[in-house]
């Protein structure tokens, strides 16, 4: 389903994979906090 997406919009592959990796760092420094949090 995404695979057609992207194939469909080439023009919007680089925002989406942009934003993309935004989600996953900002997820990833959330859980950071949490753990560094935690065990302090």
């Amino acid at each position: 389903m995404r695979l057609a997406l992207v194939l469909a919009q080439p023009d919007l592959v680089a925002g989406d994979w942009v934003m993309g990796v935004a989600g996953l760092l900002a997820v990833a420094g959330v859980v950071v906090v949490a753990v560094t949090r935690r065990r302090r």
